[in-house]
C-alpha cells in the first residue's frame, strides 16, 4: 500500500478490494476534518457499522445515497437485528447485481431464470443501456454474461467517478471555488448517463447556491 498508494491492486489486492481500500482512506480523511458537517459524519458512522457489523445491502450505494440526502435514510437497507438505519435508492437493485457477478466471476454459470432475466432488464435500465440491446441480451446465456458484467461495470466506475469528483468538488467549494467545483460536477453531468448518479451529483450542484 505504500509502494503503490493509489494503485492498492498492484499490491495483491482485487481491482473491488482495491476500491474498498482506497474509500476507507477516503472515509477516514473526511472523519478527521475538524469542520464535517455533523449529518455527513452520521452517514459516515453508518456506514462504518454497516461493515463491521455486516448489514445487509451495499454499505457503500447506501452511504452514498445518506450523503446525497444530507443524512435523510429510510427504505430497506437494515443491520442485524434492528430496523433501518442506513438505505439505498428504492429504485435499484445493484446488490443483487454485485452478488450474481461475484458468483460468475468465480467461475459459476449463469442461469437464465425468469427471476435473472428479470433482474439484468431491471439493471440495464438503471445504468442506461438501452431496453431493446437488452431484451436481445438476456435470449442468451454468453450475451446475459455480458450484459452482466456491463450492468456491474458502469455501476462500479460511475461510483468511482461520482465520488472522486465529489470529493474534489467539496474540497474546492470549501477552499472558497465554487466555480471550480460547480465546472467539475457540470463536467460529470455531461458525460453521466445512470439516473441516479445523475440524481446525487444534480444534488451537489444544488447544494453550491
Amino acid at each position: 500500500m505504500k509502494t503503490h498508494p493509489r494503485a492498492p491492486e498492484r499490491c495483491g489486492a482485487t481491482k473491488q478490494e482495491a476500491e474498498e481500500i482506497l474509500f476507507a482512506v477516503t472515509v477516514a480523511m473526511e472523519l478527521a476534518k475538524p469542520d464535517l458537517p455533523e449529518w455527513k459524519r452520521a452517514c459516515i458512522n453508518n456506514y462504518v457499522r454497516c461493515k463491521e457489523e455486516a448489514w445487509s445491502g451495499s454499505c457503500y450505494d447506501c452511504f452514498r445515497h445518506c450523503e446525497g440526502q444530507q443524512g435523510e435514510v429510510g427504505g430497506q437497507q437494515v443491520p442485524p437485528q434492528e430496523e433501518g438505519t442506513l438505505s439505498m435508492a428504492e429504485d435499484v437493485d445493484w446488490e443483487e447485481v454485485r452478488r450474481l457477478a461475484a458468483r460468475v466471476e468465480a467461475g459459476e454459470a449463469l442461469t437464465l431464470t425468469s427471476d435473472v432475466r428479470e433482474l439484468l432488464l431491471r439493471a440495464a435500465r438503471q445504468v442506461a443501456i438501452p431496453d431493446a440491446d437488452a431484451l436481445v441480451a438476456v435470449n442468451d446465456v454468453a450475451t446475459a454474461t455480458t450484459l452482466l458484467r456491463e450492468a456491474r461495470a458502469r455501476i462500479r466506475e460511475g461510483s468511482i467517478r461520482l465520488s472522486r469528483t465529489r470529493l474534489r468538488a467539496d474540497d474546492l467549494a470549501r477552499n472558497g471555488d465554487v466555480a471550480g467545483a460547480r465546472k467539475l460536477l457540470e463536467d460529470l453531468l455531461a458525460v453521466e448517463e445512470i439516473p441516479l448518479y445523475r440524481e446525487l451529483a444534480e444534488i451537489e450542484l444544488e447544494g453550491l447556491d
